[in-house]
Parts: C-alpha cells; structure tokens; sequence
C-alpha cells in the first residue's frame, strides 16, 4: 500500500523548496483565481475546451481544496481569470540578461517567480483597467518581454509547475513576494511599456531596448497566450 503523507507535511514541504508559500494562497484566493488543471511536465490543457464547461465547479474545487497536493505529485496548473498583469521576462542570453533580471527582483515589490528557463513572472494588479488579452512584446538586450492579462483563459504557469528541460526538472518557484500586488503604473517598467503598446509596432530588434536603457538608469541611480 503507498504511503499517504498528511498534507501539512506536504505543504511545509513545497514552502521550503519555495513552490508555496501561504501569501501566494492568499493571492489566489483574494483574486477568486480560476485554476486551469494541465498535463504533467506540459503546458498544455488537461481538458478540452468542451470539458472544460461540463463541470468547471467541481474541477475547481478539488484543485483549491489540494493544490499542494497536486503539485507535489508532479502536475501543473495554470492560473486564469482574476484580471492580473503579468510581465514574462524570457531569458535568451542568461549572461546579458542577469543584470536587468536582477535589477527588477530588487526594485519591484510584488510577487515574483522564477521560471524553468531561468525568467521570471512579474505579477501586478490591473489597476488601470488594461483590456487586452495580450499586451505587446518587447525585445531587449539577452531578453524578450511579455505582458499578458489573466482574463478571457489567458493563464500562465503557476508556483509549483514544473517542466523537463534537458533532462532535468525545473519548477515554477517562488523568489520574492508582498501581502499585495503592486499596481501596474507603479511598476518600474510601466511606462516603457505603455509607450511600446501605443505605438502598435512589431517587437523591437535594437541592440538595446527602451526597456533596456530604462534599466542601466536605475542600475546607475541606485505573446503565444498561453505558453508561459
């Protein structure tokens, strides 16, 4: 017979490999998140979309009442629905990068976690009434940005999701978080952005972004939708 391990083990477990932590709980039930239940190692749907409507409530259900659980047993879930802003930073150069990556986990005191690939997931409150399902994307220097809104089934992965890379299992993890989101216009990044969602223009090439430069100034002084 296999051994059940009692949940508060399992969920001092997963704090302390940081793929939970009680404020990230607070988070999505504060924002009535839906959870989307996706393939092991994958981060694709578990369900289609005509089972998704057969019995969402009880899905829902069993996933709030065992999340831990369900991620300790090596599934992932998507986060959905609760109108918040994430800015996916993707790492394509780890070295180029490192300095504005670790910049943004110093200066933005909101909920951060790190993803498989070596980015991370900013999350923020849509605090300025965004609507779009996928915001825009920003190229920079060793880095892609995404900025997606959870809404209308845009979900990214997350805490305690883990995917295969090489081999090897790299989780979802928690590396910074706040009892609140911090609004969006209060973002270090924010009107950079804005100011690329406004012109309308395909994801810029330059050796070094906006975004970029924005982010050796405050060194100096001290979008597919659902693939993340």
């Amino acid at each position: 017979m296999k051994n059940v391990i009692p949940l508060e083990d399992l969920i001092k477990k997963a704090i302390e490999k940081n793929l939970w932590s009680h404020n990230y709980e607070h988070f999505l039930e504060s924002r009535d998140a839906e959870l989307v239940p996706l393939k092991p190692n994958s981060k694709i749907r578990e369900q289609t979309k005509e089972e998704r409507y057969e019995n969402p409530s009880e899905l829902q259900a069993k996933l709030l009442t065992n999340l831990v659980g369900y991620i300790m047993e090596g599934n992932n879930y998507g986060i959905t629905n609760c109108n918040i802003i994430v800015v996916d930073v993707d790492v394509k150069d780890p070295e180029k990068a490192k300095d504005f990556i670790n910049k943004l986990i110093e200066t933005e005191d909101t909920i951060i976690v790190r993803t498989p690939s070596g980015g991370i997931h900013l999350y923020y409150d849509n605090n300025i009434g965004l609507e779009s399902k996928k915001l825009g994307l920003i190229m920079g220097d060793g880095y892609k940005i995404d900025v997606i809104l959870l809404k209308n089934d845009n979900y990214v992965l997350g805490a305690g999701s883990s995917l295969i890379i090489n081999g090897v299992r790299k989780y979802y993890t928690i590396i910074k978080e706040d009892e609140e989101l911090l609004d969006f216009d209060k973002s270090s990044l924010y009107e950079t952005i804005i100011t690329e969602i406004e012109k309308g223009e395909k994801p810029m090439k330059k050796e070094k972004s906006n975004i970029q430069k924005k982010s050796n100034i405050i060194s100096n002084n001290g979008f597919d939708k659902n693939i993340n």
